[in-house]
């Protein structure tokens, strides 16, 4: 993951623009060490919560998605849960187990439109002007 594209950091975590993109925005909040959900210690899972609420509403303040998914790629069989903390007014979130080979839990945070071409069916990545243009948009929303 290239350096450029992360636009916070806190803690154990960090925010960044995926490269292979579904919408505009799309952003992952990745957990640093390599372990599922289950085997992070209690103040990452404490810390996890209001992270993703505060990035997840950057995003889409940011790029005037609709709504926000979140899709928690966990590395494991087992379906994760966030105790409920993803009860934000105005941000529409889906929560999702994907399974993956990797041991590293973290969260794609997918902007919604209802302008379909908005999506990035085809997951190519973003020119760097692109890139440049939403870290700029969404780390302005994380000063504000």
């Amino acid at each position: 993951m290239a350096s450029k594209r992360v636009f916070y950091t806190e803690g154990d975590f960090y925010a960044y623009i995926s490269e292979n993109p579904v919408s505009y925005g799309h952003s992952v909040l990745a957990y640093r060490k390599h372990a599922v959900f289950g085997d992070m210690d209690k103040n990452s899972i404490r810390a996890v919560g209001p992270l993703v609420k505060r990035i997840s509403i950057a995003v889409k303040e940011a790029t005037g998605a609709e709504g926000v998914k979140l899709i928690i790629e966990n590395g494991d069989m087992q379906p994760v849960e966030l105790f409920g903390l993803f009860v934000v007014k105005g941000v529409n979130f889906d929560v999702k187990d994907i399974t993956r080979d990797s041991a590293h839990m973290h969260i794609d945070i997918v902007p919604c439109y209802a302008d379909m071409s908005k999506f990035n069916i085809e997951r190519k990545p973003f020119d760097e002007s692109t890139n440049a243009e939403i870290l700029k948009k969404i780390k302005g929303e994380l000063e504000s």
